[in-house]
């Protein structure tokens, strides 16, 4: 369920922006019925942290959308001296020194993106807070794909529970039919047949 979703992405960012020394993170899905997976405009924010509970702001539609098609994470950093503005407006915005931009992913579907953001000069995201974000956004793409398994075989035990008390019912009403004269067999027979569809 959509709760479910959000309490373990809310658990992810809880452990892992201490864990890099990060201030703002993110995870951001694609809703399941979504084709296109490579556009950013897609994503629907999950889960967010930062300090004070700042509004979000997205981070840079470039990176996102290299992440997206590459299936890679990203290091950006030293932000606040890149040649192009345009390229991280956004994260000057929200005075981001150091961004992390890592895929959601599981054997080749991507569900979305994970942003960590460093608003501190001195304590700016590094190779290995990259590695454990990665690895970190592969972990929840496991465990996104075990919830959605785990509802999707919740939904066939109820539709089987409810074609088995369909069966019983017309068991009961087989079982009040007496005789052996060939109309009896007919409406049995008409009854198995509905039974079955």
């Amino acid at each position: 369920s959509s709760a479910d979703t959000k309490q373990v992405c809310d658990t992810v960012l809880e452990g892992l922006l201490p864990a890099v020394g990060a201030d703002i993170g993110a995870v951001l899905l694609f809703p399941e019925d979504v084709d296109d997976r490579e556009h950013p405009g897609n994503l629907r924010i999950v889960a967010y942290q930062a300090p004070e509970q700042s509004p979000y702001r997205r981070v840079s539609t470039k990176l996102s959308t290299s992440v997206l098609k590459d299936g890679e994470a990203i290091l950006a950093r030293d932000i606040s001296g890149a040649a192009d503005p345009t390229d991280f407006g956004s994260l000057r915005d929200i005075e981001a020194t150091s961004v992390i931009c890592a895929p959601v992913r599981h054997e080749g579907l991507v569900h979305g993106v994970l942003h960590i953001y460093s608003r501190h000069a001195k304590r700016q995201l590094d190779t290995d807070a990259l590695e454990l974000a990665l690895a970190v956004g592969d972990h929840l793409a496991t465990i996104l794909d075990t919830l959605n398994q785990k509802e999707s075989l919740t939904a066939s035990l109820r539709r089987a529970e409810d074609q088995n008390k369909s069966l019983s019912q017309l068991l009961e009403i087989e079982s009040d039919l007496v005789g052996d004269a060939r109309p009896m067999r007919q409406l049995r027979d008409s009854i198995a047949r509905v039974a079955v569809s």
